[in-house]
């Protein structure tokens, strides 16, 4: 049997595939890694029904990664992008966060953030909502943010 011939009942037909497929650069794609530091929600009045959700991500892989959604449990959520222009603040709705290899972005306030809405109740200080990071090409990272009162605000 010649190197790369199917033909045959060959029981080196499987090594014989997965040295072409390592050969051709087909080889494992590292798993992407991000980090999720200081995951937080802003407590808004307890009428709204929408609050902003802020954290620090980490790209701690070797390929670039792109935050493309956000799921929660109840309710949606949308990354957005605050910005001063002619000097009136403007939110837009972002379609994705690209994070470089080694990259740290921080989603904060008066700037990228993650919106919540259409939430059942209003998210109260002390709470804890488990939120759901998708990012291009199925990688996925779970984890939970708190519910602050904002500084300076008293019960």
């Amino acid at each position: 049997m010649r190197f790369g011939s199917f033909s045959g009942s060959s029981i080196f037909r499987p090594l014989q595939f997965l040295g072409l497929w390592l050969l051709a650069g087909c080889g494992p794609v590292p798993e992407a890694r991000v980090a999720v530091h200081e995951a937080w929600i802003k407590e808004g009045p307890p009428v709204h029904k929408m609050a902003a959700a802020y954290m620090r991500l980490e790209n701690l892989g070797a390929k670039a990664v792109a935050l493309i959604a956000i799921e929660l449990e109840q309710g949606r959520a949308e990354l957005h992008y605050m910005r001063h222009q002619d000097g009136v603040m403007q939110m837009g709705t972002l379609e994705r966060l690209d994070l470089a290899p080694g990259q740290s972005v921080s989603l904060q306030p008066s700037g990228t953030h993650i919106m919540l809405l259409d939430l059942p109740q209003a998210p109260r200080a002390g709470q804890q909502l488990p939120l759901k990071l998708i990012f291009a090409g199925g990688y996925t990272r779970r984890c939970t943010a708190l519910v602050k009162r904002p500084e300076g605000l008293h019960q």
